[in-house]
């Protein structure tokens, strides 16, 4: 009951109410205010759905979450290739029917119906050759999808030669036919021939002997390029007709059209040469039987598929 102050007059004593709990998105399950009822986040921070947060919505009570149900999901990238072996990730972006971000936000499951396998993350991991496939990811009734191709890996590649840019110039070799031992380790189809160019001029042309020429030297034409116009750097060029190689020692040629044509050696006694004059053209399809020898090589490697 009120009680009298030493005067007469009567003292109220005030109650303030419980403070609200503070909460985040982690607590959206628990009582999170005095009046018990869940927590929900809103823009801007969380609430009590008894009570409109900072800078929220109210619905039949204020504080009501902006996102509404489910309503789209876009898939990206929309359209991937990807080599066999290799992964690709996708992403979901997930709406409701004003564009918020859904509330409650759902679950998904992706699925993809060839080329390899998707987890549940959304990574594929591409397995086999072909398609377009159709990567799906879906919560209940809605989805959303995207395509994915999936390329054979490109085969192995092995190399005879040497693949260094070396560093002694050399020079001066117009209307000749010269060629460098190498030696290939495996059975492999020949697919072309690199040579390193220092300082560009003319043109080129490039081949493969056996080694069936006196000594083992160069002897039959295996393969050859069509003529080529070299560019400083790395020069490729594929053989006009692929050609399956027995593993042993075959000879790489080449035939400039100018003096001027740079390019660079070992200098270092390392390797075998042997070569001839020989007006410039196609190659021959045998090698001189009494070609000139010495030791070195140049930057010049051939390419192989085993």
């Amino acid at each position: 009951m009120p009680k009298l102050s030493r005067w007469g007059r009567r003292i109220v004593w005030l109650v303030a109410p419980a403070l609200a709990v503070a909460c985040s998105a982690s607590q959206d399950t628990l009582p999170c205010a005095s009046n018990g009822k869940p927590c929900v986040t809103t823009p801007g921070g969380p609430s009590s759905s008894g009570g409109t947060g900072p800078g929220g919505t109210s619905g039949n009570e204020a504080g009501a979450p902006v996102g509404g149900p489910l309503a789209s999901i876009t898939v990206t990238p929309a359209t991937a290739m990807v080599v066999s072996g290799q992964l690709q990730q996708f992403t979901l972006v997930a709406k409701d029917g004003a564009g918020n971000t859904p509330f409650p936000y759902p679950t998904f499951t992706w699925s993809v119906n060839g080329g390899g396998a998707i987890g549940s993350t959304g990574l594929f991991n591409a397995t086999t050759a072909g398609g377009p496939f159709i990567v799906k990811v879906t919560s209940g009734a809605i989805s959303g999808s995207a395509m994915v191709t999936v390329t054979p890996a490109p085969p192995p590649t092995i190399t005879m030669g040497d693949t260094a840019i070396l560093t002694v110039d050399d020079s001066g070799n117009a209307d000749m036919l010269l060629a460098q031992q190498a030696t290939l380790t495996d059975p492999a189809t020949l697919k072309s021939l690199s040579f390193y160019v220092a300082s560009a001029d003319g043109t080129l042309i490039l081949g493969v002997y056996d080694a069936t020429g006196p000594g083992g030297g160069p002897g039959e034409k295996k393969a050859e390029t069509a003529e080529l116009t070299p560019i400083d750097g790395w020069n490729t060029a594929p053989v006009m007709t692929p050609v399956l190689l027995a593993a042993g020692t075959y000879w790489l040629a080449y035939a400039p059209s100018s003096n001027d044509l740079h390019f660079e050696r070992a200098g270092d006694d390392t390797g075998n040469i042997a070569s001839f004059a020989n007006p410039y053209g196609p190659m021959p399809q045998t090698f001189s039987t009494n070609p000139s020898t010495t030791t070195d090589h140049w930057s010049f490697y051939a390419t192989l598929n085993p």
